[in-house]
């Protein structure tokens, strides 16, 4: 993949504990927030491929801050030397319209590899 690809989706992913709360969340987005209110978490799932062995990670972050709304969702896979095969970002302020952009390599930043480095080494699971 040699361009930076960006396309619009129909609805946001939200990861497993919070698929199983999808209405629950969609009522939040719709909610005046107070000012000064914040709810945020983060999720991260990140394993071997077992045929492959390649980095998979998957990073969400939900975060209101007063009114503002914003969901992010990072899928991706790198190689063992930590070369980036594909990685998809999808950003989005509400559950439905999101817009979903996929790199490789060569179009991310070394501190952002360096980033997801860290985020699967400090959230997988030993190798076995």
């Amino acid at each position: 993949m040699s361009s930076i690809k960006s396309e619009k989706i129909q609805q946001f992913e939200l990861g497993p504990l919070w698929e199983g709360h999808r209405e629950m969340l969609g009522k939040l987005v719709k909610t005046e927030m107070p000012s000064k209110s914040r709810l945020h978490y983060t999720e991260v799932v990140a394993h071997r491929h077992p045929e492959t062995n390649n980095l998979l990670i998957k990073y969400g972050l939900i975060n209101f801050v007063n009114n503002k709304r914003n969901f992010l969702r990072i899928h991706a896979e790198m190689m063992p030397d930590y070369t980036l095969n594909q990685e998809e970002i999808i950003f989005g302020d509400n559950l439905h319209v999101a817009k979903k952009t996929t790199l490789s390599d060569n179009q991310i930043h070394d501190g952002h590899r360096e980033w997801l480095k860290n985020l699967f080494d400090k959230h997988s699971k030993p190798y076995q």
